[in-house]
């Protein structure tokens, strides 16, 4: 089995000319060997792992789909602070 240290990962950033998409990831998949540009099925993982931060107020990336491919979203940890109508911190 391989295991990585994701803390130990290198973080790909990214973000468009306007701001309005901006997002950083780690390539799990990548580090535990995938080799995305092969076509030998024995090469490639039958699907990828992704760590991947979005700043409040963003969206990573246009909206799009894919039509052979399916997702799995897991939210770690966030934050959100609000106010409720009574000015209290919640």
């Amino acid at each position: 089995m391989h295991t990585v240290n994701t803390t130990k990962m290198v973080e790909f950033t990214w973000s468009s000319p306007k701001g309005k998409f901006v997002g950083a990831s780690k390539n799990i998949s990548m580090e535990l060997g995938r080799k995305p540009e092969s076509t030998d099925l024995n090469e490639r993982h039958p699907f990828d792992v992704e760590i991947l931060r979005i700043p409040p107020g963003k969206a990573p990336y246009v909206y799009h789909s894919h039509s052979a491919q399916w997702g799995v979203l897991s939210c770690d940890h966030a934050m959100q602070r609000t106010t409720n109508k009574a000015a209290t911190d919640v």
